[in-house]
């Protein structure tokens, strides 16, 4: 895939002592995030690495970045409809300092937007900082403060426009829950329907995940469920099958409040590397992390009501200018501010991620955690019921049952208004992905397990050859694998186990059955086909 690389266009500024101090005045100044990208040696800004590898955000002390990470050190400037708001979604501008020069560069899989770059450019040369543009409900606000106290300056209006904002965290784009009016309401009447082609359902992943509605995936801590999740994520970013299953092809946003962007950039290149891909394939995958930040979505007021944060009225903006058609929100004890028992503050969070997917026609996919209540039942509940009944599809992550290949995952449907409820996909972790278990495969882990099964048996069967004890291949009270299963070196390893072991151990004739007793009393018993003949089996 080619890069695009718009023209490098370097800024001679006046040497400074302090680099820090420069990169301190332009963050704050174009309202970026503190970045290291990679360079060539030259100290040129290395597209091809950066197209593989990615930028690191910095968020320690500066005082304390190594020496060796100075030619690295710049700021990232993006989500530039703040500023421009005719701008393309996904604009980034990188700022790098070169001791005493500033390279500029749009750094994104876009065709060159040189606004933004002038406009960078600018607030840099002029020391300006950029500045948001007012949004269009921000004037009748003003307009009303002006009628009400008119002997107020413009700028005393705009400073209190500006506070009111902050302080109520509207924004026109994300209404709160409960705020429609009854104007609009927009009734229907089933005859309109007539002759008019019944639409079909939309998914994004075939009878699991719908298009327009919430889906809930729950899951154990460390199960992983965030890993299953990215996994889908990225297939649907590069529209690629995976898990046997086709996702929708298209845009994903992934807003993950649990893990840092180096474990995102590690996971997402075991994945991409798993499909024969690449991480520069991703131009479809926009990715938040905020394992640093306050990543609450919606909190309650004093009435119980549940309220936008200004990340989510963001997250709003963002996600209508981006349209995905998936948005993966992860995870709900991090973005959700209220109490989960309480029923309507579950409900009030549910329908403001429906509306948001309904809005942007997108599928919204919230990971959480279940009760110890939803693990004890099975059913994978957190909570409120209000959580699963909010929902049209749950899902729920488990891991293998005890004594089975602890690699194993299974995914269970737990709700399924559009769907089959109970069905289930086995999967299985894999160098850093999941794939899909169809049973025949034996991994190295499960090969140890059963090696350590069948010697058991082995050892088992001699002793009670030696001391004169017979046990059969047959059901019966002297059955091999429920003798070895009760006694008291072979416990820990259940009769099934045993069982499977002995087939194991006849396919490869380690152990043979041999008939006895007189011709009117006949049975079968078990020896270890070394000790028959003094030797291995052939």
């Amino acid at each position: 895939m080619t890069v695009p690389q718009p023209s490098s266009d370097v800024l001679h500024l006046p040497a400074r002592s302090v680099v820090l101090g420069r990169v301190r005045q332009m963050r704050q100044a174009l309202y970026g995030d503190t970045a290291l990208f990679p360079v060539t040696p030259s100290g040129d800004l290395d597209h091809e690495r950066l197209a593989v590898e990615g930028l690191d955000f910095y968020t320690g002390n500066l005082d304390t970045l190594p020496e060796h990470d100075l030619p690295r050190l710049g700021v990232l400037v993006d989500t530039f409809k703040r500023f421009i708001p005719e701008a393309p979604a996904g604009i980034r501008i990188a700022v790098l300092d070169r001791g005493g020069d500033l390279q500029v560069e749009q750094i994104d899989c876009h065709e060159p937007y040189p606004a933004a770059t002038e406009m960078v450019r600018n607030a840099i040369r002029t020391g300006t900082p950029l500045r948001e543009r007012t949004m269009p409900r921000l004037r009748p606000l003003a307009e009303e403060m002006a009628d009400l106290r008119p002997n107020l300056s413009e700028k005393v209006i705009e400073r209190m426009v500006e506070r009111e904002v902050a302080e109520s965290a509207i924004m026109p784009a994300a209404p709160a829950a409960g705020t429609e009016s009854s104007s609009d309401l927009r009734y229907v009447c089933p005859t309109s329907w007539q002759g008019h082609p019944v639409p079909e359902r939309a998914w994004w992943l075939p009878g699991l995940i719908p298009m327009r509605q919430v889906t809930i995936i729950n899951g154990d801590g460390g199960v992983g469920k965030s890993l299953l999740a990215l996994q889908l994520a990225c297939a649907g970013a590069l529209g690629v099958e995976t898990l046997g299953t086709t996702p929708l092809a298209g845009r994903v946003m992934y807003l993950g409040a649990e893990d840092e962007e180096s474990e995102f950039h590690r996971r997402t290149a075991d994945i991409v590397r798993a499909h024969d891909r690449v991480l520069s394939d991703l131009n479809d995958f926009m990715l938040l992390p905020m394992a640093d930040m306050d990543a609450l979505l919606s909190t309650p007021d004093r009435k119980g009501v549940m309220q936008p944060t200004p990340l989510w009225n963001k997250l709003w903006g963002d996600v209508l200018d981006f349209q995905p058609k998936l948005l993966v929100l992860d995870t709900a004890a991090d973005l959700f501010g209220g109490d989960e028992i309480k029923r309507n503050q579950t409900r009030q969070f549910i329908g403001m991620l429906r509306r948001l997917a309904i809005k942007a026609d997108c599928a919204a996919v919230l990971l959480a955690h279940p009760s110890v209540e939803g693990m004890k039942s099975g059913t994978g509940s957190s909570g409120s019921t209000a959580w699963n009944n909010s929902v049209r599809s749950r899902l729920y992550l488990t891991d293998a049952e005890k004594n089975e290949d602890p690699d194993v995952r299974t995914l269970t449907t737990m709700k399924a208004n559009y769907g089959k409820k109970g069905s289930q996909l086995r999967i299985r972790y894999s160098d850093g992905a999941f794939t899909l278990d169809d049973g025949t495969a034996v991994p190295a882990m499960m090969g140890m397990v059963h090696r350590k099964h069948d010697e058991k048996f082995v050892e088992l069967l001699s002793k009670m050859n030696r001391l004169g004890q017979t046990v059969s291949p047959n059901p019966s009270q002297s059955y091999a694998p429920r003798v070895f299963s009760q006694h008291p070196d072979g416990k820990g390893i259940t009769k099934a186990h045993y069982q499977e072991a002995m087939h194991r151990l006849l396919d490869a004739c380690t152990i043979k059955i041999v008939e006895e007793g007189p011709n009117s009393r006949r049975y079968k018993r078990l020896y270890v086909t070394a000790d028959m003949f003094g030797g291995e089996a052939e």
